[in-house]
């Protein structure tokens, strides 16, 4: 059963765009940043890597301080080509 919820957060989140929303001190450091999500492990967390920046790690983080935003207009890696 569990295998099942994890498959359909899997196909709701994988390669959607994310925000952090509210105010948990270890997530502080991602507020205002947009990240695409990965994928969904096994533990029902998002593997989340963020687009703004150089950090190409991946974060596993709660989905319930995730919110799904629209995919930004222009990727930062690719601007002013």
């Amino acid at each position: 059963m569990l295998d099942l919820r994890i498959e359909k957060l899997r196909q709701e989140y994988t390669n959607r765009y994310v925000t952090v929303e509210g105010d948990r001190p270890e997530y502080r450091r991602f507020q205002g940043r947009i990240g695409q999500v990965k994928t969904v492990a096994m533990n029902g967390r998002a593997l989340v890597q963020w687009i703004d920046s150089s950090d190409r790690a991946w974060y596993a983080l709660d989905l319930d301080n995730l919110r799904i935003v629209d995919r930004p207009l222009t990727h930062p890696s690719t601007a002013g080509e």
